[in-house]
């Protein structure tokens, strides 16, 4: 991920979003590559290097559901762009 590339307001909305779904521990919803329809609760953000100051675009997402999830934030911000994710779609 490029460091130093500057965050729109649209950038720093959506990923307040995903943060706030982690914290609060939202159920998800997702459409998977393969068609079927996801169902999780958001859990937390992670960085595998343990690295502090690591830029929050890098993280991984975890979903609990069935089973575990683990997405890259590119992935889920790439999803909730598509209209393939809803976030705490029960309110």
């Amino acid at each position: 991920m490029n460091a130093t590339k500057t965050l729109s307001v649209t950038d720093v909305l959506e990923l307040a979003r995903v943060i706030d779904a982690c914290t609060r521990e939202v159920p998800v919803m997702w459409l998977a590559e393969s068609g079927a329809t996801l169902t999780g609760v958001m859990r937390h953000l992670y960085s595998g290097s343990n690295r502090h100051g690591t830029d929050v675009r890098e993280l991984t997402v975890r979903i609990s559901g069935i089973t575990e999830w683990e997405i890259p934030m590119q992935d889920v911000l790439r999803l909730i762009r598509n209209g393939e994710m809803a976030l705490d779609y029960r309110a």
